[in-house]
């Protein structure tokens, strides 16, 4: 078992370990032409670079893609890998993008083309629309249709892969797309999307509690306990691995079986042992937790006889992901497929009409299949469930309740193993373009931040690198906390944070400072996290005429008993909030830090205190839950600081 392991392909041996969410797209690993998860219906591409599109197919075969009229053409390798590359474009669409193979095509339509930025970090840039202060005007304000959202969920693994396992594929900003997204990317592509008028896709993929580590290329395993508890999981997982590739098999084949989905409708086909479930529900709701596949709802009728020969109208409220249904054992409709992966239905109620052909007085019979691949399945829609003969509302029967129901195909979830958030989460978009990322992390490296000067900016290179180009980055330094048994854990990371800016160029700090919570870790404030990043971009990557940052220290002189504190050049006049300056420190030769007063002259902070007489090291804002006191004319914080060596 163990000389087998290698040879599993990169995607089989994928070692992950995920946390649920809603309609992630899967694709199998046949070798049918298809695209790389990263692309589907509604995705942003990178304005003015080089637009690659890419996936597998069998060995060999030509594969003809199509974007905006333009065609190229592509032979996969012998790996099965293809790809082609348009010329660079500026912003616009939508557009068609149409792929075909020798055994079938693909078409996505509504792709556009902007500025792709990539969102990244831990729990505070997780943390979602639906926690945030105001929420529920927020989600129902959610309507830019040129604001495209995609989320990685949560994969571990042990080494590189060309695309990511799962993906919650890409969706337009709406009330229902939002909910769940990352409120600090969400208010930052919506900030950059309302000034500069063009396309936005924020590709979100951060894990809560994660160091900075959990995001840079993991060195070899060592300990030979590791090795061998890594080794005993991946054996557990290969019969796992295998299971799942048969069944998806299974469960593409049975979504295109029509004929024998149309005998399990019939209005004879024996349904009295099956089970029932009270609609509407996702089904993990009602006794199926960590059901993926296709499961069949049948719902019998007794239709008025003056309803015979009408055509009917159908409502079923929004299922997720796909659904084909029938009606008297004839389909009358479909949406999405997972086959296909086209999955983008699951927030849209279904409204369908049945021909009057097939109405019956008295028994009718009404069969739905659902298709869901991963978090949760079924109907969760709002909107009623009813039928009613078209036009006459008034008539309508109502369809919520019990429902028969049968599991078609059942697909086993990806086994737990171990590894980390780089290969899975950021190495497969390597190959995509994007204008620049944004980050918030810190909180689980406080407690060593010279070692987090090392490997945050080392993060920074890597992921440019990789990408190929010097992209802005922009990170939001930590927030104001009140960390139990700490009083300058989180000062210090905020100053290793402030220093890789001086170690990385193209670099921009958002300072959070005074829109914490001293109780809660994940303030609710995102807005305006978005807001500051999107200042960031806006100055810096978009030429914006604007003030993007609060006062940034730049240097101290000392002298006359005083420390002159220097701060990177700015258009806007430095102001002390209530008119006082507090939360500066002096310290001489001993290192002894002791209160000071500060007063601004000019353009400078000069800093003293009685007890100081030839001061050498300044600081400001040196606690965990500072009270910022020093801003600018525009109401942006100055950064904490620190003149004495990191450690």
């Amino acid at each position: 078992m163990k000389k087998s392991i290698p040879l599993l392909s990169t995607i089989l041996v994928g070692m992950l370990l995920w946390c649920g969410c809603s309609t992630i797209e899967y694709r199998g690993t046949a070798r049918e032409v298809h695209l790389n998860r990263i692309f589907s219906e509604h995705m942003v591409l990178q304005r003015n670079r080089p637009i690659q599109i890419f996936g597998t197919a069998t060995p060999g075969s030509s594969v003809a893609v199509v974007f905006d009229g333009q065609r190229s053409v592509a032979t996969a390798d012998a790996d099965g890998n293809w790809q082609v590359t348009f010329p660079p474009r500026p912003a616009g669409g939508p557009y068609t993008l149409e792929v075909n193979g020798q055994d079938r095509g693909i078409r996505f339509n509504d792709v556009l083309v902007g500025d792709v930025w990539f969102c990244s970090g831990q729990s505070n840039m997780e943390m979602e629309v639906n926690s945030v202060q105001d929420q529920k005007r927020e989600i129902a304000a959610a309507n830019y249709p040129r604001l495209r959202l995609m989320t990685v969920p949560k994969i571990a693994l042990d080494h590189p892969v060309t695309e990511p396992p799962m993906v919650i594929p890409w969706q337009p900003a709406t009330p229902e797309s939002v909910r769940h997204f990352s409120a600090a990317a969400y208010f930052f592509g919506r900030d950059l999307q309302r000034e500069l008028n063009i396309p936005i896709g924020l590709i979100h993929s951060s894990w809560g509690g994660s160091p900075v580590e959990h995001w840079l290329p993991r060195p070899p395993q060592t300990n030979p306990e590791a090795i061998e508890r890594n080794q005993k999981l991946a054996e557990a997982a290969l019969p796992v691995i295998a299971e799942r590739e048969q069944k998806l098999a299974e469960c593409f084949a049975f979504e295109r079986n029509f004929r024998e989905m149309a005998k399990r409708s019939a209005v004879d086909y024996p349904d009295s042992d099956w089970p029932e479930m009270k609609l509407p529900s996702v089904w993990e709701n009602a006794g199926h937790p960590g059901l993926d596949g296709i499961v069949q709802f049948r719902r019998t009728l007794e239709l008025p006889a003056a309803w015979a020969g009408r055509d009917l109208e159908l409502e079923l409220g929004a299922i997720d992901e796909t659904d084909v249904t029938y009606f008297n054992g004839v389909k009358i409709a479909a949406r999405g497929s997972l086959h296909d992966q086209v999955t983008g239905y699951w927030q849209r109620p279904r409204h369908y009409v049945v021909p009057g052909k097939l109405v019956k007085a008295g028994k009718n019979v009404i069969s739905i299949f659902v298709g869901d691949l991963h978090g949760e399945g079924g109907f969760w829609g709002k909107a009623p469930m009813r039928i009613n003969p078209l036009n006459d509302p008034d008539a309508a029967i109502a369809l919520e309740g019990n429902w028969k129901y049968q599991i078609a195909v059942s697909v086993p979830g990806w086994p737990r193993t171990e590894g980390n958030g780089y290969f899975g989460m950021v190495v497969p978009f390597f190959r995509f373009p994007i204008a620049g990322v944004i980050w918030y992390q810190g909180e689980a490296n406080a407690g060593d931040p010279a070692k987090y000067l090392v490997n945050f900016p080392n993060l920074i290179r890597d992921w440019r690198d990789n990408w190929g180009y010097a992209f802005p980055f922009y990170f939001v330094q930590l927030a104001n906390y009140t960390v139990r048994g700490s009083t300058d854990s989180w000062a210090r990371l905020r100053d290793a944070q402030r220093r890789t800016l001086e170690l990385v160029p193209n670099a921009g700090m958002a300072v959070a400072l005074d829109i914490g919570d001293p109780k809660d870790i994940h303030p609710k404030n995102k807005q305006e996290v978005g807001r500051r990043l999107a200042l960031l971009a806006l100055k810096n990557t978009y030429g914006k005429e604007l003030v993007a940052q609060g006062p940034l220290f730049l240097r101290a002189e000392f002298k006359d008993g005083k420390a002159i504190v220097h701060f990177r050049q700015s258009s806007s006049p430095l102001v002390a909030r209530d008119g006082r300056l507090t939360g500066f420190e002096l310290a001489g030769a001993d290192g002894k830090f002791v209160p000071a007063s500060a007063i601004i002259v000019g353009d400078t902070v000069e800093v003293s205190a009685p007890e100081i007489k030839e001061p050498a090291q300044v600081r400001y804002l040196w606690s965990d839950n500072p009270v910022p006191t020093l801003f600018n004319q525009e109401g942006l914080p100055a950064s904490s600081f620190s003149t004495e060596e990191l450690k």
